[in-house]
């Protein structure tokens, strides 16, 4: 999954509830996005992972995910990941269901 940019902004725009006790989709950010800004609204407990991997990688399965700097969370928390990154996911580690949203500056 890549996310879209919206035809009459600079932003990509992403948005999912992850069902409790699992892990979304790797959500791939475009080469050259400026940032990315990543939110988490948890009914339980969740965190947002990141690779650097290779997108053949992430469809492989072989990539290396890091959680963010924040850990788990069980409040809503958004922070930006000022380094490039290849994807995004977020883990729901309790029950409870998870929004998790992505906001990604264009590239340019």
């Amino acid at each position: 999954m890549t996310i879209q940019h919206q035809i009459d902004s600079q932003f990509g725009y992403h948005k999912e509830t992850v069902p409790a006790t699992s892990t979304s989709a790797a959500v791939k950010i475009a080469a050259g996005a400026k940032r990315v800004s990543v939110g988490v609204t948890p009914a339980g407990t969740a965190r947002v992972e990141f690779t650097l991997s290779t997108y053949a990688e992430i469809d492989g399965a072989t990539a290396r995910w890091f959680s963010w700097v924040d850990g788990d969370v069980t409040v809503a928390t958004a922070d930006t990941l000022d380094g490039p990154v290849t994807a995004v996911r977020c883990v729901t580690t309790v029950a409870g269901t998870c929004v998790f949203e992505i906001l990604q500056a264009a590239e340019g």
